[in-house]
């Protein structure tokens, strides 16, 4: 970076200059022209007021909000339809810059408020009935596939020496737990029957009573050590 006096900055008309010598506080960064204060200074300066303003900031935007409820919706709707392509590209872009981080925010997100969206997606499930039937009456092959498939493996990983009569006494247990609990439970598979690491078997050892929401946590992950 070119070294610049301020005196010199000043006759040039520049906005900033950099002296490469360290400010008061030790900062080592460009420095304001009008008032010699280094940037580092000045943005730090300006959170610490906005921390000791926050409460205000934040009491008079909702209270703007409020007042200005109509005018902002009608403004901003506006906004997005003079502007929707632009706005799209620029959200396209943003997420591909930043998929990992939103494909691990957004795992995390769900995980954490699992119990909330089992709850929302039964209501929603339950409210949208005709929908879901008619989605499943137009796409019953695929639904059929995967139903196939699933079969089919659990199938494959079933050894010889199962113990079939244990393992419907599981199911019927599940059922029973289910019943009178009010809160649904799932047969799960300790070690999932497929993983990239190792797949698991069909039987008696290897399944656990688990309620839903501790079942999607679970998901198809394994404790490896």
């Amino acid at each position: 970076m070119v070294i610049v006096t301020r005196s010199e900055a000043k006759k040039q008309s520049l906005l900033k200059y950099f002296t490469g010598k360290p400010c008061s506080a030790n900062h080592v960064a460009e420095r304001r022209t009008v008032n010699g204060v280094c940037d580092e200074c000045f943005r730090l300066s300006k959170r610490n007021s906005y921390q000791k303003t926050r409460q205000h900031h934040v009491e008079y935007m909702r209270n703007y909000y409020k007042q200005n409820k109509e005018r902002l919706s009608q403004y901003n709707q506006q906004y997005y339809a003079d502007h929707s392509v632009d706005l799209r590209n620029k959200q396209r872009l943003r997420y591909q810059q930043l998929m990992d981080w939103y494909k691990k925010y957004n795992k995390e997100y769900y995980q954490s408020h699992l119990e909330y969206f089992t709850r929302h997606n039964a209501s929603y499930y339950a409210n949208n009935l005709d929908y879901f039937v008619s989605y499943w009456c137009k796409n019953a092959s695929q639904y059929n596939y995967n139903t196939a498939k699933r079969r089919a493996v659990i199938k494959q990983a079933i050894p010889k020496w199962a113990e079939f009569d244990e393992i419907q006494l599981m199911y019927d247990t599940c059922k029973i737990i289910s019943d009178e609990t009010q809160i649904k439970h799932n047969v799960d598979h300790v070690i999932p029957l497929q993983h990239p690491l190792v797949c698991g078997l069909h039987c008696l050892a290897n399944l656990q009573i688990l309620s839903e929401t501790d079942n999607k946590r679970k998901s198809n992950k394994i404790e490896v050590s």
